[in-house]
């Protein structure tokens, strides 16, 4: 992820261990500290091949990337997953009306 805001915002550093865990059928990459993984040494988050062919990511996909601090998470979810958010909260009557 070429956007380290989220990862500056949790407090994470350059070599930190996390865990990354994907959640296809949601859309949905969740990364907690502790793991296999480890941030790059410029501080960014290197999604693993097994996490984007499981979410069917390809090179320049966008993520919503969400950081809790006081739940030290990260979740990104896809375009997809985020437009089904979206659409799901959304009421017949919020659409604009046509003329």
């Amino acid at each position: 992820m070429a956007d380290r805001s989220p990862i500056i915002a949790l407090g994470w550093r350059p070599g930190d261990a996390v865990r990354i865990t994907a959640h296809p059928h949601k859309g949905v990459i969740v990364v907690v500290p502790g793991g296999p993984h480890r941030l790059t040494a410029a501080g960014h988050l290197r999604l693993p091949s097994d996490i984007r062919h499981t979410c069917h990511l390809e090179n320049g996909n966008r993520l919503l990337a969400i950081a809790y601090p006081h739940q030290n998470l990260l979740i990104a979810a896809t375009a997809h997953s985020t437009m089904m958010m979206i659409k799901s909260w959304l009421r017949p009557s919020d659409a604009p009306q046509q003329t």
